[in-house]
């Protein structure tokens, strides 16, 4: 083979190997949804890098996770998907911890991202008694 046949072999393989979206991010499933669907490699990249912050406590993560552009309403959903797994990964009580945290703002987004999660990911679920504490948090009015 020739040495420019090899280069392009190679460069062939090294673009395939680094343009590779994740699926699957610690255990959170991204995959075969619209918002894994409709995004770009850089997209995905940071929406992994996001979660796997979050998943981490990070809370400037989770504030840039509920403001991610997840395009129209599926997608949307399917940040909600996520974001009900990172709850069920890392544990109400310390996502909770850093949801307390959050503007109003984005409490109330964050809200909407998790019964919309469960609503449509996780049948027969329901937010105010599946997650008590953070719904307390996130819907301070409300008397459960």
């Amino acid at each position: 083979m020739t040495f420019l046949k090899q280069y392009l072999v190679l460069a062939l393989l090294l673009f395939t190997i680094i343009s590779c979206r994740r699926e699957e991010v610690d255990g959170i499933k991204i995959g075969g949804t619209a918002l894994y669907d409709n995004s770009s490699f850089e997209e995905n990249k940071e929406l992994c890098l996001l979660v796997e912050k979050t998943i981490s406590s990070d809370e400037k993560a989770l504030t840039e996770l509920i403001h991610f552009k997840c395009g129209d309403a599926a997608g949307c959903y399917d940040l909600g998907y996520v974001i009900t797994q990172i709850v069920y990964k890392i544990g109400e009580s310390k996502f909770s911890e850093m949801a307390i945290k959050l503007s109003e703002k984005d409490k109330n987004e964050l809200n909407g991202f998790i019964e919309v999660g469960l609503e449509y990911f996780y049948k027969n679920r329901i937010f105010k008694s599946e997650f008590k504490q953070l719904y307390s948090i996130l819907n301070p009015k409300s008397k459960i």
